[in-house]
């Protein structure tokens, strides 16, 4: 799974090279990335376009941290 930040709305993720203007909502790509061990095992991830020289308060890479545990925790069989 590679996941390239500059999907997210800016608002969400400023700190990237790319911005994409009406990009994802958080909620829409959570649930995308929740939903996607369901489809087979996820083995692999890597968050790329976090550029924190173009966001000084730190919500792009706060984002992805949260985005990145959430996956992990879908990804985890249940106990």
């Amino acid at each position: 799974m590679s996941l390239d930040i500059d999907v997210l709305d800016p608002s969400l993720a400023p700190g990237t090279g790319t911005i994409e203007l009406g990009g994802l909502t958080f909620q829409q790509l959570h649930a995308l990335l929740v939903g996607l061990p369901s489809k087979g095992r996820v083995v692999g991830l890597d968050v790329v376009e976090v550029n924190p020289l173009y966001d000084h308060t730190g919500v792009t890479a706060q984002t992805a941290v949260r985005l990145i545990i959430d996956l992990l925790g879908a990804s985890l069989p249940p106990r």
